[in-house]
């Protein structure tokens, strides 16, 4: 078995077209996506779960964050992280909420909404390929102990790396191309009186994102690198649509422009698709999509030759 996920490596350095973080980390309403650890490295099914779109939350100055939450294989609902892609196009961390009680008589952090006075920057318009972005906010969060619940001053911490693209990976839905890998770790840290400060990790892994889709693999860093979890896409919608990969996607674009040729009823075959400056979508498009799906992504009909045309 493996230690990696199956994919081809990417290149870092500032190669390939600037990115947008809103078009990649999706917060589309009507959207999930469902992970499994099946015949992932140190990961089983035991580990699979979904990650939903809810309603939008309240964050404070006017702002609607997504609230996008987490729930586990045997379906409990977990833990929510309120997100936000402003006017600008930056992805900002609003907070999140703490569905269980964690700790002991000396502490426990509980259950509650912890929202942040000012957003952390997890990345904005126009990201390169080993951009880093760190970011700090503070907020208070309420801990229980045998003296009773108080609050208390806490910072949450952000380090963003735009890794790499990774060209092509494989997953229990098909191939998807050009991956982005971010390293994302996220921290917390509560001022406790007479004690000092105490730090937690809320994340600390990667997330693998395929453009206008989401996230479709995430690796969750360990101490013990036995105990590290890879979870990979196995399903899902973006906006009431289901997911597919490109392959699936030309494929059913190639059988809608047929079956309009044929004279069904096909209103989805696009003109937009015009490979050979015809303004219809035609036969010389089919010959195009079909070439993408045998590897031959640049093929045009009038020359035989690869070329910008077919892409």
């Amino acid at each position: 078995q493996s230690d990696k996920p199956k994919y081809h490596r990417g290149l870092r350095g500032n190669r390939r077209p600037p990115i947008d973080p809103g078009d990649w980390f999706i917060l589309t309403p009507e959207s999930y996506w469902h992970y499994t650890g099946d015949g992932q490295p140190n990961s089983s099914v035991k580990d699979n779960f979904a990650n939903t779109v809810l309603d939008e939350k309240d964050v404070g100055n006017g702002i609607m964050a997504v609230n996008l939450e987490m729930s586990t294989h045997d379906g409990r609902d977990g833990d929510q992280m309120f997100w936000h892609v402003d006017s600008e196009g930056a992805l900002l961390f609003y907070g999140f909420h703490n569905e269980t009680a964690d700790g002991d008589d000396a502490g426990s952090f509980l259950a509650q909404d912890v929202i942040l006075d000012d957003p952390l920057l997890m990345g904005e318009k126009g990201q390169n390929i080993g951009d880093e972005v760190a970011d700090a906010g503070e907020t208070s969060v309420m801990v229980g102990s045998i003296f009773g619940t108080q609050p208390m001053d806490a910072t949450v911490k952000s380090a963003v790396t735009y890794e790499e693209l990774i060209p092509q990976l494989e997953t229990p839905m098909g191939i998807f191309t050009d991956v982005l890998r971010m390293i994302v770790k996220l921290s917390l840290e509560v001022k406790v009186p007479f004690v000092g400060t105490q730090s937690d990790d809320l994340f600390s892994g990667e997330f693998w994102l395929k453009k206008g889709v989401g996230m479709v693999f995430q690796k969750q860093y360990a101490e013990d690198p036995a105990d590290e979890r890879s979870l990979i896409i196995e399903g899902g919608k973006v906006g009431g649509s289901a997911i597919r990969t490109e392959n699936q996607e030309t494929l059913a674009t190639a059988i809608l422009i047929l079956q309009a040729l044929c004279g069904e009823d096909s209103q989805d075959a696009t003109k937009e698709l015009d490979v050979n400056g015809d303004d219809r979508a035609g036969l010389a498009e089919v010959i195009c999509l079909l070439g993408r799906l045998s590897g031959m992504r640049h093929f045009t009909l009038e020359s035989g030759a690869f070329s910008e045309t077919c892409r």
